[in-house]
């Protein structure tokens, strides 16, 4: 593999639907992926993240409390982090 180039990815598909049980204590009100760590929800650092890849497109499923994460979600969409904006589409698990 030496002197290959890796292909560089513009898509992911962020896994968001559970219930986060063992962050009980921070779930009972909001998805897991809305906690916040230093002020800044957990699925907005993965998508800071994702975007300074270059990584433009991405589907996340949703399932416990969706809309809530759907809103959340698409409140970044309307900004630009750094210059860029994401396209962002859902999947929803409904059972």
């Amino acid at each position: 593999m030496a002197g290959r180039k890796r292909k560089r990815l513009d898509q992911a598909f962020i896994l968001a639907a559970g219930f986060g049980t063992r962050l009980l204590q921070y779930t009972k009100d909001r998805p897991k992926p809305m906690v916040e760590v230093g002020g800044r929800s957990l699925i907005y650092r993965i998508l800071d993240h994702l975007s300074d890849e270059d990584v433009t497109d991405i589907v996340v499923n949703l399932h416990y409390k969706a809309e809530m994460l759907r809103s959340h979600l698409n409140d970044y969409c309307k900004k630009e982090y750094k210059g860029r904006k994401l396209n962002i589409c859902f999947s929803e698990e409904k059972e």
